[in-house]
């Protein structure tokens, strides 16, 4: 029987686990997945909704960029990321999951 160098195995697990660990932002969370809506509050957030009307339903975003607002909303709690259009309208939303 024939056995894999371990050499082979690191490098094949490595592998695996460098595409998730380069999508994560932040050191604290785990690589973010896409969403067509969140909620704040009774209100839902979409794809193509103004920016003001974004901040009317959630509030001031806990940190922005020129091209991203970022919603924490809590402990164990989904972080919203929006990935903002040139026309200031909702592009991509995100949701990162709080790492355990």
């Amino acid at each position: 029987m024939r056995t894999i160098p371990e050499s082979v195995l690191l490098s094949l697990a490595l592998g695996a686990l460098l595409p998730a660990l380069a999508a994560a932002d932040d050191s604290n969370m785990m690589p973010a997945t896409g969403t067509d809506s969140f909620r704040c509050g009774s209100h839902l957030v979409e794809n193509g909704m103004t920016l003001a009307k974004v901040q009317e339903y959630c509030g001031v975003p806990t940190q922005q960029t020129s091209d991203r607002w970022f919603y924490d909303r809590g402990p164990d709690k989904f972080r919203i990321i929006i990935h903002v259009q040139p026309d200031n309208t909702v592009g991509m939303i995100e949701e990162q999951q709080p790492q355990q």
